[in-house]
């Protein structure tokens, strides 16, 4: 009585998934108490619910308590042929499940190893801009370096230039000391 109240609410309501449910619930109950194919229709009719809904695990589910009613009613052939066809329900769900993970995994995975080889190239990059600028810093040493070398030449050829003429003038004094000193009168 109460299963065909839920029918008759869920009808009412026009929810068609409790009314589903509500057929499931008393097409079980019929297979339980002997009307068998008054039941099956109300377990079936869900089960078509449930394909054209795209629930694959709710018509599962609706397959193994449908099986469980023929086993328990003495039906062991229709409970073997539905338990069966529950098994490979339910081998399609476990595969669709598995090929959606498989393929999270593979983003996943794809999403790290982009993520690395961003990381990678981001010190490639900083390591070729140090390498920039290591370089850069030794032509600036070496230029400094040569800068270095100039001025110390410069100095040291103005040095020279200077020490020649004090040697001149030097030279001239000598001669000059020399003369004064041979033909001086004192």
């Amino acid at each position: 009585i109460y299963a065909e109240q839920t029918l008759a609410l869920a009808q009412k309501l026009q929810d068609k998934g409790s009314e589903a449910i509500a057929k499931v619930n008393l097409g079980l109950t019929l297979g339980y108490l002997g009307k068998v194919k008054k039941g099956v229709a109300l377990v079936e009719e869900a089960i078509h619910f449930h394909e054209n809904s795209a629930s694959p695990a709710s018509k599962e589910l609706t397959l193994g308590e449908l099986a469980d009613m023929y086993e328990k009613i003495g039906m062991t052939s229709k409970a073997l042929e539905t338990f069966k066809a529950k098994q490979k329900l339910s081998d399609q769900i476990f595969n669709t499940t598995r090929a959606r993970a498989v393929s999270n995994l593979q983003e996943q995975f794809n999403a790290e190893q982009r993520i690395s080889q961003i990381e990678l190239l981001e010190k490639e990059n900083n390591l070729q801009s140090s390498k920039i600028q290591n370089y850069r810093l030794q032509v600036t040493a070496a230029i400094l370096a040569a800068s270095l070398v100039i001025m110390i030449g410069v100095i040291i050829f103005l040095l020279y230039l200077k020490l020649k003429k004090t040697n001149v003038k030097l030279y001239k004094a000598n001669i000059l000391l020399e003369f004064h000193s041979i033909r001086d009168p004192l």
